[in-house]
């Protein structure tokens, strides 16, 4: 199917299939689908070739990385990266310094990975540091390297998940999962939980950069990373190419509400679409329906049955359903609009696409308007919002439960958050 398939979408999930062969056949295959006329295809068909780790794969990735088109030189890198062999290094090490942002920063994840040394694009500093320690390095093998990641497993916390993790946040006129991000609480912060003084907790957030519209190239899209698209989700033409490049090569790209039909449509299209609701607002409950998905792990434990406001969505339509997996679907959504569908993801090239109908930042007592007492407020935030029990039992005396507004800088909805660190937490297992 790689080589003879007219549709394109199939070729490329040929070459995705074929990462997990060790068969020189499948080598062969991928090394010939370089030459695709579709770039996705051969972006994909590069990354293949790398995680193949087959010695065969080195040379005909070397040769791609001297493409003049940076999506083909950028992919060849990304090969590299994940191909374990030393010979592959050095050309990975000089990519540090490349005129394409996204492949400087690529390969400079993949240097700080093998070296634990940060010489940022200073490409002579990464090769002298080759040719000094390059008889002490042992390239692990995918096997090896993933046991070595299972620290990242379910007991390690959101801060640790993140650590070193490039974020790109596209700053938009709607979401703000940056504000999520900064009240992630660490060291001190952390242990104390929503007791924590707020100025504690400044301490600590996850470490994110931003891009904005018509600036995704020259900021620079690297596949060890993660975007998330915050709503609205608007994107110019050239940005849509660095974010599917992106995705294809394996980046993880979350989306919240208008990011499905700005976004994720334009970049991936066929597999789901927007229904569009841009005049209705609504809190709804929702639950959990993929029950025994790794990513819904710990999310909703207890119980807990979250709400979504809806602010003007773009409720998700589910198109191809071999493809998409829901992970959380509303029946009171459903009866009122037609559509129930809140959270759902699916596989893009090498990548992973996950799409949210509410805003990542706007969940909570804030939107809880008909609540008017203490207890109420406390319930609401431990069967709504996943508030540990002994972060309650610290807090249950607290002042600021009187009223929603100051309850809501002390206490975060921590669905949304849990939901994307799992994602995340999986990405790390996989990859450097």
């Amino acid at each position: 199917r790689l080589a003879t398939d007219s549709n394109a979408l199939v070729r490329e999930d040929a070459a995705v299939a074929l990462a997990s062969s060790r068969s020189p056949a499948a080598v062969s295959a991928l090394a010939k689908a370089l030459g695709d006329k579709e770039w996705t295809v051969a972006v994909c068909a590069a990354v293949s070739l790398g995680k193949t780790t087959h010695l065969d794969a080195v040379d005909p990735l070397l040769a791609l990385s001297k493409s003049e088109d940076w999506r083909l030189r950028g992919a060849a890198i990304v090969g590299l990266c994940h191909v374990t062999k030393l010979g592959a290094i050095p050309t990975v090490l000089a990519a540090t310094a490349d005129r394409e942002p996204a492949i400087a920063l690529t390969a400079q994840a993949c240097a700080r990975a093998i070296s634990k040394q940060d010489f940022g694009s200073d490409s002579t500093a990464w090769l002298k540091w080759w040719g000094q320690n390059m008889l002490k390095i042992k390239l692990f093998t995918p096997e090896e390297a993933k046991a070595r990641r299972e620290k990242f497993g379910y007991s390690v916390p959101v801060h640790e998940v993140f650590r070193d993790l490039d974020v790109i946040v596209l700053e938009s006129r709607g979401d703000q999962i940056q504000s999520v991000l900064e009240r992630v609480e660490t060291g001190a912060a952390a242990a104390a939980g929503a007791k924590a003084d707020k100025k504690d907790v400044a301490k600590g957030g996850v470490p994110y950069r931003k891009t904005t519209a018509g600036q995704h190239r020259p900021d620079g899209l690297q596949p060890f990373g993660v975007y998330v698209s915050n709503c609205t989700g608007e994107v110019l033409p050239a940005d849509l190419e660095a974010i599917s490049w992106f995705v294809r090569t394996g980046g993880y790209l979350f989306g919240s509400c208008w990011s499905l039909g700005e976004t994720i449509d334009r970049v991936y299209p066929g597999v789901v679409r927007a229904r569009h609701l841009e005049n209705e607002l609504a809190t709804v409950s929702a639950e959990p329906i993929a029950v025994s998905s790794p990513y819904l792990v710990g999310v909703f434990d207890g119980g807990v049955e979250p709400h979504y406001n809806l602010e003007g969505p773009h409720l998700i339509e589910v198109v191809d359903r071999e493809r998409c997996e829901v992970l959380v679907d509303s029946p009171q959504c459903a009866g009122k609009y037609g559509v129930g569908n809140m959270t759902v993801w699916f596989h893009a090239g090498h990548g992973l696409i996950c799409d949210s109908v509410n805003h990542f930042n706007n969940q909570g007592l804030v939107n809880a308007t008909w609540i008017k007492e203490n207890d109420e407020r406390q319930a609401y935030a431990v069967d709504r919002m996943a508030l540990p029990w002994d972060q309650w039992r610290a807090t249950a005396g607290e002042k600021w439960w009187g009223s929603n507004g100051k309850a809501a800088e002390h206490v975060l909805d921590r669905t949304a958050l849990h939901l994307v660190t799992n994602f995340v937490r999986s990405k790390r297992a996989e990859e450097l």
